[in-house]
């Protein structure tokens, strides 16, 4: 899947129906609507969703409300791929909703924790 505004997505179906989104490049105002279509379609055909952000070099305030969206719509079933001290990072550090997103820099603890059921949040 590509964007407009030259992001990237693709998916990877893993164990126990859970779905990996990986996003690539800029996701901004011109390219929000793909990646809110992008979390919903890949949701629709798994249990739980991870998604990889650790290639996205810019995240703006319309990519973190779809993010913040696709959380409180998923809940427990989603987890957010991120590198620490990235740009993506940053915005989510200061916009104070860190509390609100399941965080991961491994893909192997996000995949352990959905197949058990819990969260970053839940502990």
């Amino acid at each position: 899947m590509n964007g407009p505004s030259g992001a990237d997505f693709s998916v990877e179906r893993h164990d126990a129906g859970v779905s990996i989104l990986r996003a690539k490049g800029e996701i901004d105002l011109a390219g929000a609507d793909d990646f809110e279509d992008a979390i919903h379609s890949t949701a629709d055909d798994a249990t739980a969703v991870v998604l990889d952000l650790r290639e996205v070099e810019f995240l703006d305030s319309s990519g973190l409300r779809v993010l913040l969206l696709g959380a409180t719509d998923l809940g427990a079933g989603f987890a957010v791929l991120i590198v620490p001290d990235s740009a993506v990072a940053r915005v989510i550090e200061l916009a104070e909703v860190s509390d609100r997103l399941a965080l991961y820099s491994a893909q192997e603890e996000a995949l352990a924790a959905l197949s058990h059921g819990r969260s970053a949040r839940d502990g």
